[in-house]
């Protein structure tokens, strides 16, 4: 999230900041609850497919994440 790595495991609490780029590459087995404080927006939501600094999405970073 935001350019860092996190790696999570069972029992694990991710707090992102609003308005960071965040994106999940799930392993085998994994199980997410999330909550979104305020409620999700869909009109806040929207796909990132290049390099945003304002949000700090690495793209060179998700791709190598992806793979």
């Amino acid at each position: 999230m935001g350019g860092n790595e996190c790696n999570v495991q069972k029992s694990s609490v991710v707090i992102i900041p609003s308005n960071i780029a965040h994106f999940t590459i799930p392993e085998k087995d994994l199980v997410m609850a999330v909550i979104n404080t305020p409620p999700f927006n869909p009109e806040n939501y929207y796909p990132l497919t290049q390099e945003n600094t304002a949000v700090k999405f690495d793209k060179a970073q998700f791709e190598r994440l992806k793979q």
